[in-house]
């Protein structure tokens, strides 16, 4: 009996070891693209507003930490 003739025809895909790794590392890839992605978006909306809060006690600039010398710079009280 034959067959009618198919309207698109269908792409024959060899299983080989070689096409399983090339489909299994575009799907790797593709993944961790997107979770990079994610994991940087959802990193810059936490630490946008929140910064490391100073225990420094002393209020001469050069024996301060730098943490400290950052929020002084943010709130603008020294300059660069």
């Amino acid at each position: 009996m034959k067959r009618p003739p198919k309207l698109f025809p269908a792409r024959t895909v060899d299983p080989t070891r070689r096409t399983f790794l090339r489909t299994a590392g575009y799907g790797t890839a593709t993944a961790f693209v997107a979770s990079s992605l994610l994991s940087r978006l959802n990193a810059a909306e936490k630490s946008a507003a929140t910064y490391l809060a100073s225990t420094d006690k002393t209020e001469d600039p050069l024996f301060m930490s730098a943490t400290k010398l950052a929020a002084l710079i943010r709130a603008k009280k020294i300059s660069r």
